[in-house]
């Protein structure tokens, strides 16, 4: 799709030639699958979500109708609707952000239990294992003693898990749909890609497929294998997007998306997923998969637990090498061409990974804290 690296600028690639004004017509129809493809992975996902009346497959597919009103505006895609272009970009992008933060709001109610005590009951599936009911034990008698210093008999735990896969799919989604935004039309294909690839390859990459002797227990060696190959494909996607480890890479016009002025923080933070999009989508992906695939709150503290330090041992790896590297060449002729901005990445990308780390966190917080919002809004029920 595009040419990394200052040898191999001057080739032609795929994207220069989607950026032809001869080819217009195939660089918006890129622009539109790869949208309508992350739309239908978003939905896909939207089946771990307490899905309160569908509220929240109508916001995803509102935020994606301004991502193509967005389009339209800035003059990236063709529309019979002429009024689209003149609407303001800025005021399109602030709406999107509203959705977006209305989603996870809407998320953490329902799971408080506000909107069943309003009379609004969650979209009920096959597994039904986003249902963020508590329920307890039969009693032997009517005279049911509970201590509070004794085990919970409420399915604590079970709800906790399950608010905790909503939000981890949820914040894929949310992910997928910023990336898009900020996203090149040519590259924005690349977006359900990397989703595609990481599911297929986490897959293959079971034991079970492998040795379906019961057993053997290689949940170990599973996440080391996921963990390592979600990683790989964060970085293949991070080359192949067109980045490289020389700053003229860098995409300025992702950091101004939907901003009037200048603003430090917006435009890094913009600038900063744009060039690790592959990364982070990979990431949230991992913990995804990870909160799918747990069986109880305990084995997803484990996993999760395995897999963060999996992935903070490489990015401290790679930072310690390439500083001792840089430390050594510090009096080379291309210390300020090659070492400093590979030094500058791999900070960016520390930076990046320690706000993964703290995602995690936070998301366990909020489950722990939440919990006890939940006990007095939500139903209750015996089995």
């Amino acid at each position: 799709m595009n040419q990394t690296g200052d040898r191999w600028l001057f080739l032609p690639d795929t994207a220069d030639w989607l950026n032809a004004p001869e080819n217009v017509f195939y660089l918006q129809a890129h622009l539109v699958i790869g949208t309508i493809g992350t739309l239908v992975i978003c939905l896909w996902n939207l089946r771990y979500l307490n899905n309160v009346k569908h509220f929240q497959s109508m916001l995803t597919i509102a935020a994606v109708i301004c991502i193509f009103c967005y389009r339209i505006a800035s003059n990236a895609l063709e529309a019979p609707i002429d009024d689209i272009k003149t609407w303001d970009p800025v005021k399109i992008v602030d709406v999107f952000w509203a959705i977006l933060i209305a989603q996870f709001l809407l998320e953490i109610v329902s799971y408080i239990g506000i909107l069943k005590s309003c009379g609004l009951q969650p979209v009920k599936n096959s597994s039904n294992a986003n249902k963020f009911e508590y329920s307890k034990p039969k009693a032997k008698s009517e005279d049911y003693f509970y201590d509070n210093l004794m085990e919970e008999p409420w399915n604590v735990e079970e709800v906790k898990l399950n608010l905790v896969r909503s939000l981890s799919h949820l914040m894929l989604n949310d992910l997928m749909l910023i990336v898009c935004l900020l996203m090149r039309p040519h590259n924005v294909v690349m977006v359900p890609s990397i989703f595609v690839t990481c599911v297929l390859t986490s897959e293959c990459m079971d034991h079970k497929l492998l040795d379906s002797k019961s057993g053997k227990k290689t949940e170990v060696a599973d996440i080391l294998s996921r963990t390592l190959v979600h990683m790989w494909i964060g970085i293949l996607f991070f080359f192949y997007q067109g980045n490289s480890n020389s700053l003229s890479s860098v995409d300025l016009g992702s950091g101004y998306v939907g901003l009037r002025q200048y603003c430090p923080v917006r435009v890094a933070l913009r600038m900063g997923l744009h060039a690790y999009a592959g990364p982070a989508i990979a990431g949230a992906a991992l913990f995804a998969t990870i909160a799918r695939h747990a069986d109880t709150w305990d084995k997803y503290l484990q996993t999760i637990w395995r897999s963060t330090n999996i992935l903070a041992a490489h990015r401290v790896y790679c930072v310690v090498v390439y500083c001792v590297i840089a430390t050594i060449f510090r009096d080379h002729l291309f210390v300020w061409s090659v070492f400093s901005p590979k030094l500058l990445y791999d900070f960016v990308a520390t930076i990046f990974s320690l706000q993964a780390l703290g995602t995690i966190a936070q998301l366990q917080f909020l489950a722990h804290t939440t919990n006890y919002l939940a006990r007095i809004f939500t139903y209750k029920s015996r089995l």
